[in-house]
C-alpha cells in the first residue's frame, strides 16, 4: 500500500479505549489546520472495539488509518504509529483526551522557531468537572520537577521525524512512566532543541478512582529511579537526606486525612504512590533514589 505523503502525522497509542477514542477523534476532526494531516491510531493489543471504532472515522478523517502494535507498551505503540506514518512532523496525543481545535496549528507554529521537540499545555478542567481546585489551572507545556532537564508531557508533544530517526525511536523498555522523559532527555543531551507551545492545549482526562490514581503514581515513582540510574552520570541529581525525611514525614502526618474522600486524599494518593514506587524500584534496581 502506498502511504500518502503529508507534512504532519498525529500518532495515538491506543489500548482498550473504546469508551474514549471517539472523543479524541472528534476533536481531531475539528482541527483548525491549514494543511492536510494524517491520524495514525496504533492499536496496542486492545481486546475491545477500539480499532473497529477508530476505522469507522475514516469518512470524517480521510487520512486516518489503524496500525497494530505489539507487545503491550506505550512506546511500542508510539514507534509502531510512527513507522506507519509519513509526516515530517510527528504529534503525539492519547486516546482518552481531547485536543483543542487550535492544538495542531499551534504545534506547527512552534516549529517555525529553531526547535526540534515541542511540548504543549494540559487543561484538566473540561473533562474532569470534580477535580480538586489546585489542579484546575492550565499545566505548563514543559515540566522540570526532577531537577535535571525539562521535558514535555507524553500526552501532548511533537517532534521532527529526523529527531525520531536519529535517536532510533522511543525506548520500548520504559513502561508505566518516564517514557517521554527519557526520550526528551536523550534528545537534549544529543544536542536537539526543546521548545514550548503554551497555546497548544490538550484537554486531559485524569485517572478515575483512588486505586487508579495510586497505581499511576507508583509507576511514576518507579520510573524516576530508572531515569536516575540512566542519567545520573549526565548530572541528574539525587535527593538530600533531609528532603527524603521531610517527604515521608509529610505522608505519615497526612495519612489520617487520606481516609476521607476529597482533595487531601487525592494529593496523598499521588504523593504516597510516587514515594512507594521510588522505594520499590530503589531496592529492585539497587539504585537509591528516594
Amino acid at each position: 500500500m502506498t502511504v500518502e505523503r503529508v507534512t504532519w502525522s498525529v500518532v495515538i497509542p491506543c489500548r482498550n479505549a473504546e469508551g474514549t477514542i471517539e472523543r479524541q477523534l472528534a476533536a481531531l476532526a475539528q482541527q483548525d489546520m491549514a494543511v492536510p494531516f494524517e491520524v495514525v491510531v496504533a492499536d496496542n493489543e486492545s481486546t475491545d472495539r477500539s480499532a473497529e471504532m477508530a476505522r469507522a472515522w475514516v469518512d470524517r478523517i480521510p487520512r486516518l488509518r489503524v496500525v497494530r502494535a505489539s507487545p503491550a507498551g506505550i512506546n511500542v505503540a508510539r514507534n509502531a504509529g510512527v513507522r506507519g506514518s509519513s509526516g515530517d512532523f510527528l504529534a503525539f496525543c492519547d486516546a482518552d483526551d481531547a485536543a483543542h481545535p487550535n492544538w495542531l496549528r499551534e504545534m506547527s507554529m512552534a516549529f517555525e522557531g529553531d526547535v526540534d521537540l515541542v511540548g504543549g499545555s494540559l487543561d484538566r478542567s473540561l473533562l474532569n468537572p470534580g477535580i480538586a481546585p489546585d489542579r484546575r489551572r492550565l499545566q505548563e507545556a514543559l515540566q522540570d520537577s526532577l531537577g535535571f532537564l525539562p521535558w514535555p508531557e507524553g500526552s501532548n508533544f511533537a517532534v521532527r521525524r529526523t529527531l525520531w530517526d536519529d535517536l532510533g525511536g522511543f525506548d520500548e523498555s520504559y513502561a508505566g512512566g518516564g517514557d517521554e522523559v527519557e526520550f526528551a532527555w536523550r534528545a537534549q543531551l544529543a544536542g536537539y532543541r526543546l521548545g514550548s507551545a503554551p497555546a497548544a492545549v490538550m484537554h486531559y482526562a485524569v485517572r478515575a478512582g483512588a486505586r487508579a490514581t495510586f497505581k499511576q503514581s507508583v509507576g511514576y515513582g518507579r520510573s524516576h529511579v530508572r531515569l536516575y540510574r540512566q542519567f545520573r552520570s549526565e548530572g541528574m541529581p539525587g535527593f538530600p537526606t533531609r528532603a527524603v525525611i521531610a517527604r515521608w514525614w509529610w505522608l505519615a502526618t497526612r495519612a489520617p486525612k487520606a481516609l476521607r474522600p476529597g482533595e487531601p486524599r487525592e494529593a496523598f494518593l499521588r504523593r504516597s504512590g510516587v514515594s512507594v514506587g521510588r522505594l520499590h524500584a530503589s531496592v529492585k534496581l539497587r539504585t537509591p533514589y528516594l
